[in-house]
C-alpha cells in the first residue's frame, strides 16, 4: 500500500471513530434527557410517625402536589358543590347541628375511568385499569356482584370537598379491583388549595404497630411502603407516592395470614406502574 493509499485510510478510520464517538456521546445525552424528563414527573412523600398527643392519628402523610385551579375541573365537579351547599343552606340551626353531614363534602360515583375523568376534567394516570389480572370490582375492592343494601356498587368513587364560594380544596379519586381473594384499591389526589402542600392522617386500630419502608419502583419513582402489624384480623400493606404532581396510594388488604400475598401484589403493581 502506498504512503497516499495508508493515509487515505488513516482519515476513514478516523471519520469512523468521530462517528461513533458522537453516535455515544448522543445516544447518552438522549438517554440523560430522558432521566431529567422523568424526574421531573416524580415528587416526594414524608410519612411521619404521629406523636403522643395525636389522638386519633398514627402517622402522617406530606406531599408537595401541583396545585389545580377550581376552573380546570370539570363542570361535575363544580356544579356538584353548588348544589351541596344549597342543600346546607336550605337548613335550619337545628338541623345543621344534628346533621352528619360534612359541609361541602361531596360524593359523585362512576362505573368507568373515562366517564369519571370527564367529570374531573382533568386527566389521571391509572395504569391498573389495563392491568389483565385484575378483575374490576368497587372501589373499596369488593365485587361488584355483591348483595348492597342500599343502590348499587360502583367501581369509582370521587369524593372532595370545597367552601361555599366554589373553593376547591382537594379532589379524591377512588377505583377498586380483586386479585382472586385480596382486594386492590388505588386512591389519587389532586390539591387544588394553595397552602404549601397536602398533607393528612392514618389511624389503625389501638396498638398497631407498623414498619415504613422505601421501594423502588421500575420506572425510577420511590415509593414509600407502608405494612401495619396486628391491626385486626385482616393482612394489608399500602404505598404512597407523588407522579405527575399527584398522590398516589395504592391499598391491598387479604385474610389474616396472607401477608406474602399481599406484599408480592403490592410489588407487582409498583414493578409494572408507568
Amino acid at each position: 500500500m502506498s504512503a497516499k493509499q495508508l493515509i487515505g485510510a488513516g482519515k476513514k478510520n478516523l471519520v469512523l471513530m468521530t462517528l461513533a464517538a458522537l453516535s455515544c456521546l448522543l445516544a447518552a445525552c438522549t438517554e440523560g434527557a430522558d432521566t431529567a424528563a422523568d424526574s421531573e414527573r416524580f415528587g416526594t412523600v414524608k410519612i411521619i410517625r404521629a406523636e403522643q398527643g395525636d389522638s386519633g392519628t398514627d402517622c402522617w402523610i406530606e406531599a408537595e402536589l401541583t396545585v389545580i385551579g377550581d376552573e380546570e375541573f370539570g363542570a361535575d365537579i363544580r356544579g356538584g358543590l353548588d348544589e351541596e351547599w344549597q342543600w346546607w343552606n336550605s337548613l335550619d340551626g337545628m338541623q345543621q347541628a344534628l346533621s352528619s353531614s360534612l359541609p361541602g363534602y361531596c360524593v359523585l360515583n362512576f362505573d368507568t375511568w373515562e366517564a369519571c375523568e370527564a367529570a374531573i376534567g382533568v386527566s389521571i394516570d391509572n395504569p391498573l385499569e389495563t392491568y389483565d389480572w385484575l378483575e374490576t370490582a368497587d372501589h373499596l375492592g369488593i365485587a361488584l356482584d355483591t348483595p348492597v343494601a342500599f343502590g348499587e356498587r360502583k367501581h369509582i368513587e370521587i369524593t372532595y370537598q370545597g367552601s361555599s364560594d366554589g373553593d376547591i380544596s382537594y379532589v379524591n379519586v377512588g377505583s377498586g379491583y380483586r386479585y382472586g381473594d385480596l382486594r386492590v384499591m388505588i386512591r389519587v389526589t389532586l390539591d387544588s388549595d394553595d397552602d404549601g402542600g397536602y398533607r393528612f392522617g392514618i389511624d389503625w386500630n389501638d396498638g398497631t404497630v407498623f414498619e415504613i419502608e422505601e421501594y423502588g419502583m421500575k420506572n425510577g419513582n420511590i415509593a414509600q411502603l407502608v405494612t401495619p402489624q396486628g391491626a385486626g384480623n385482616y393482612s394489608s400493606a399500602e404505598s404512597y407516592f407523588v407522579q405527575d404532581g399527584l398522590l398516589y396510594r395504592i391499598h391491598i388488604v387479604g385474610s389474616l395470614g396472607q401477608e406474602s400475598e399481599v406484599r408480592q401484589a403490592l410489588e407487582w403493581i409498583l414493578t409494572e406502574f408507568k
